[in-house]
């Protein structure tokens, strides 16, 4: 072996000069060594576009996910508002069902209507009696009814 060679070697042993590491020398492969780096190569590069490809097909997905959590993020504002706005509106109604409740116990709720029409008044009209007892049937009830309703029954 030539002196040459030897401190090829000696460079690519990593000790060199000063005792650091020195770049290895890639000895000479000829053509069939071009070959398979051709070959290394060109998987390293098919590996490297899956790679980008599984990448890309990734980011797609998780641009998704990023849209759907904002709207979902959207939803939810939308709803605790919904929920705050349902929460003074139950307040409300509470607060006007007392009012209401105090309004009616310290009413006196009489009826008030004249308590009949006289029999003649519908006569004088030109209204036959029977039409007359129908109408007095009506205003009854018309009276029982209403006092019903005032009594909270």
């Amino acid at each position: 072996m030539s002196s040459e060679a030897a401190n090829k070697r000696r460079k690519t042993d990593g000790n060199g000069d000063n005792g650091r590491p020195t770049a290895a020398v890639v000895p000479e492969q000829g053509v069939g060594g071009d070959v398979a780096q051709n070959s290394v190569m060109a998987e390293m590069k098919a590996m490297m576009d899956q790679t980008r490809l599984e990448m890309s097909r990734m980011k797609n997905q998780m641009d998704g996910m990023n849209s759907r959590l904002s709207r979902m993020d959207e939803l939810e504002e939308r709803c605790r508002l919904q929920e705050e706005k349902c929460e003074l509106l139950e307040n409300r109604c509470g607060s006007l069902e007392r009012s209401v409740r105090i309004l009616a116990k310290d009413c006196k709720w009489e009826y008030s209507a004249p308590s009949e029409i006289s029999r003649s008044y519908w006569t004088e009209q030109g209204f036959d009696e029977e039409y007359t007892d129908k109408v007095e049937h009506f205003i009854g009830r018309l009276k029982n009814e209403t006092c019903w309703l005032r009594d909270d029954k």
